[in-house]
């Protein structure tokens, strides 16, 4: 048995829901031959196999229960030395949380490469400089994680972010490691991708495609279940529909992003197409336009509109500001204008298409047409695709095949696209 690495599994709730369930079963199965800890409330009867986890080889370490209240104060117990130093036997800790998911044994090759810390790469607002790396599944060396924490009261102020560190435990760690005045080394962001993958992180999901699957994944039932729920069923677990889960399907946004730019700036410009397109959906410059929502999907829409010479006249929106003009384009609150004056509004906004149709409804009874962005957008996408079909990344989806398959399932990323039609819509359907 290897004890130069220990793992530990934090759990403070009596439930674990099917996705905890699931990344408990696998730790065990895949990492049994290490020795494995549940940390857990000291007011928590534990016992695993009351989570259906029929395993005997553990142990249970207690901390207060003040450390279990939520995710900040978890993340204070794991800027204690007293918690390093009840696992001071190993030379390693694997800290893995119950949204956390590991492929196979690798934990040798990680320990052998000598860095003292390793987390999935992050790229949001607090990572801007250091990025490596999530703590939710983390390989930490012990003694040099005890040698910072001796210092992180004098290394929090000289830095001046001590709220964010306590409330980021793994945001500190990466502040370590990215200091040259610290001794303490991250794993650099190709090691850390090796490691475990969360998002698309600096190439993250692409660079499965070239080396395979990393040693684990971490908050794999969240945004991008899209791109797990596949991989993970085929290490023969059942899990819930699409459907149920929030997810993003991050190629398609990002194709979508890819079409939407080079149609504004290159497929307009080719000879005939942006008439064509116009009479494809049903534009005509002589009528009047209004945008209803000045936010990322209006101004897009704005942007289009514009390259394809038609006059947007004004935005229309709930949460319009006094005098507020955008890129030359006047913003008013409903009441300000007389929508009838218009004879096409185009409803740029996510999630709210029949609340603001009602609106418009009790503000006039003139049989305005409504026409969505999304189904002007599908049919851009469509006319596109008829035209040019096989640009990589743009009417062709850029593909992940991830090498030699998962346990004999070959995975091919991303999914068929759904048919889409355009279709207009008239005032009150």
């Amino acid at each position: 048995m290897n004890y130069r690495v220990g793992i530990v599994i934090p759990v403070y709730q009596k439930k674990l829901n099917v996705f905890e369930r699931i990344s408990l079963l696998q730790v065990f199965k895949v990492l049994e031959n290490y020795p494995i800890s549940i940390v857990a409330p000291e007011s928590l009867d534990i016992d695993l196999s009351n989570y259906g986890i029929n395993v005997k080889a553990y142990t249970i370490e207690r901390f207060k229960d003040d450390y279990f209240i939520n995710t900040e104060s978890y993340s204070c117990l794991c800027l204690e030395e007293e918690f390093y130093n009840r696992f001071l036997q190993w030379d390693y800790l694997l800290i893995h949380q119950l949204d956390a998911f590991v492929f196979s044994d690798r934990l040798d090759e990680f320990v052998n490469m000598g860095y003292d810390y390793y987390g999935a790469a992050v790229s949001n607002v607090h990572w801007k400089d250091y990025h490596v790396g999530n703590g939710g599944l983390s390989l930490r060396q012990i003694k040099k994680t005890i040698s910072v924490i001796q210092n992180k009261d004098s290394i929090m102020e000289s830095v001046g972010c001590k709220e964010l560190f306590y409330k980021y435990e793994d945001l500190f760690f990466g502040y370590c490691g990215f200091s040259e005045g610290i001794e303490y080394n991250t794993a650099p962001i190709e090691v850390a991708n090796s490691f475990s993958v969360e998002d698309d992180t600096f190439g993250g999901f692409r660079k499965i495609n070239e080396l395979g699957l990393p040693f684990g994944t971490h908050r794999w039932y969240g945004c991008f279940y899209f791109f797990w729920r596949p991989i993970i069923e085929a290490y023969g677990y059942v899990l819930p529909a699409m459907d149920s889960v929030s997810s993003i399907d991050l190629f398609e946004v990002e194709r979508n992003e890819r079409l939407y730019n080079f149609f504004v700036t290159q497929f307009v410009n080719l000879p005939g197409e942006k008439e064509a397109f116009l009479h494809r959906i049903g534009m005509d410059r002589r009528i009047t336009y209004a945008i209803w929502g000045k936010g990322y999907y209006g101004k897009a829409c704005m942007n289009m509109l514009k390259r394809m010479d038609i006059n947007v006249h004004y935005f229309i929106d709930n949460a319009a500001s006094v005098g507020e003009i955008i890129d030359e384009i006047p913003v008013f609150f409903p009441e300000e204008k007389n929508i009838t004056s218009i004879d096409v509004v185009i409803l740029a906004v996510y999630g709210r298409e029949k609340e603001i149709i009602d609106q418009i409804k009790v503000m006039t009874n003139k049989d305005i047409n409504i026409i969505s962005w999304f189904d002007i957008f599908c049919g851009m996408e469509d006319y596109v695709s008829e035209v040019l079909p096989y640009l990589e990344g743009i009417t062709k989806p850029i593909t992940i095949n991830i090498p030699g398959g998962v346990n004999g399932v070959q995975i091919r990323y991303p999914y068929d696209n759904k048919a889409r039609t355009y279709k207009a819509m008239k005032w009150g359907e």
